[in-house]
């Protein structure tokens, strides 16, 4: 019987040293990419070349970044890089949500993201119940999407290397096309990075007959049908809702789907340094009825902006 004990004791102190182990080593490589992200933003160059002019801009594009970036920010170093938290409700079957958190990191040049979402795994579950861990990202221009119960047991592992099914090129081109296209989303909590000053996105009229619409590019990025149709408030001219034909993963994990993708802005609130951002969200995707269904509802906070100065922490992932 004490043969017995002790073997219990030593199989439970072992489960528990490798699932420490392996907690440890997903956080580890969120900081890294979080880092990576800092880091390279922080090194880049912030004399950019202008991809068009603003006079070339369509007039509802004009009235938006006038309202959201002020002219003192551009007259300064504008952020290089952005770092926030989350908390949210994330659409775990039909017409029911539960909880999450998470943390971002959002850099302008070279373009990419680092987002960690912790998401219950059941409604009204208490707060010592596993949660279902998801990196979501898109680093050096790789794309990455990975989600494991409480980090440790694997779902899903995606990456543009070939892991998870994607041995096509095609897979690869979506799985780009998809991190790409949540980037230019998410450029909305950057809106300096919007501005034609920053030589990274180009606007363009959806049609000179349909105002508050415009089409926002990524050219840099070099993605196949990458691009976001805005639309702007008749009123405050503020940017409400983006769509993209964006990649859906299907059931089986290895294939793709192309589908109409939604976010929806709201909330705006001026930040300490003069940009005006969303501070609620709603992302999702157009369903078999052509209803939009929001997969997640997301409230902003922390917002931190990063200039690249030395002085300034690198942001720690929670």
């Amino acid at each position: 019987m004490k043969l017995l004990s002790a073997s219990a004791v030593v199989t439970t102190v072992a489960l528990v040293c490798w699932t420490d182990s392996k907690l440890d080593q997903w956080e580890a490589k969120q900081q890294d990419m979080a880092v990576n992200l800092l880091s390279a933003a922080a090194a880049g160059t912030s004399a950019y070349d202008p991809l068009q002019q603003w006079d070339d801009l369509p007039p509802s594009v004009q009235q938006y970044l006038s309202h959201v970036v002020p002219i003192s920010t551009l007259e300064q170093t504008a952020a290089k890089a952005l770092s926030l938290h989350q908390e949210g409700e994330f659409l775990i079957k039909k017409d029911q949500y539960v909880p999450f958190t998470a943390t971002e990191v959002f850099a302008v040049s070279p373009p990419g993201f680092s987002w960690e979402g912790k998401i219950a795994m059941a409604s009204f579950a208490p707060y010592w119940f596993p949660k279902l861990f998801v990196s979501d990202s898109w680093v050096e221009g790789s794309g990455h999407f990975q989600a494991a119960v409480q980090a440790i047991l694997p779902m899903i592992c995606l990456d543009t290397s070939g892991a998870g099914g994607g041995e096509s090129v095609s897979f690869d081109d979506q799985m780009a096309l998809g991190q790409a296209t949540r980037w230019l989303a998410d450029a909305v909590l950057l809106p300096s990075s919007l501005h034609p000053n920053a030589g990274m996105a180009t606007w363009k009229a959806v049609d000179d007959d349909v105002p508050g619409k415009a089409i926002l590019e990524l050219p840099l990025a070099n993605i196949r049908g990458l691009q976001l149709e805005v639309t702007f408030d008749n009123d405050s001219g503020l940017l409400t809702e983006a769509t993209a034909q964006k990649p859906y993963l299907l059931s089986n994990k290895s294939d793709f789907e192309i589908k109409t993708w939604q976010v929806n802005f709201m909330d705006y609130e001026r930040q300490a340094n003069g940009m005006m951002v969303p501070m609620k969200m709603e992302s999702g995707w157009i369903n078999g009825e052509g209803d939009f269904e929001a997969h997640y509802k997301i409230e902003n906070r922390s917002l931190q902006y990063h200039f690249g100065a030395a002085q300034e922490p690198i942001v720690e992932i929670a």
